[in-house]
């Protein structure tokens, strides 16, 4: 190499890099993408119950498809079990009602006139 002074200057012989072969073939190999990413629904729909009460267990995971029909919830059947046993009770008690009144409207006979036939018609 020559300087700025022109002269010769001494410098070591490069070492010779070292190479590694590698031997190359043909395969097949399957593919098999994986991506990262998030989906999104194309349409968001809120389910509303016609009742309420407090939800006892879920019957599909978050984001599952759901068909019309399929179970998605229970509601805790106690509340609806005591309303429907009061409602019981209180269709007895009529009916018990209407028994005393129809054994009454007997005993009274004759005696028992209709109030539409005691109110003169306008």
């Amino acid at each position: 190499m020559f300087g700025c002074k022109g002269e010769a200057g001494s410098s070591a012989p490069r070492p010779i890099p070292e190479v590694q072969v590698v031997e190359t073939f043909t395969q097949t190999v399957p593919d098999e993408p994986e991506f990262i990413g998030q989906a999104e629904a194309s349409s968001i729909v809120e389910i509303r119950p016609q009742v309420t009460g407090i939800i006892k267990q879920w019957f599909f995971p978050e984001g599952r498809d759901v068909k019309q029909g399929d179970r998605l919830y229970e509601i805790d059947p106690v509340p609806f079990r005591a309303a429907f046993v009061s409602a019981k009770g209180r269709v007895a008690q009529a009916e018990a009602r209407s028994c005393r009144f129809i054994e009454l409207r007997s005993n009274l006979g004759d005696c028992f006139v209709p109030i539409s036939n005691r109110v003169d018609p306008l």
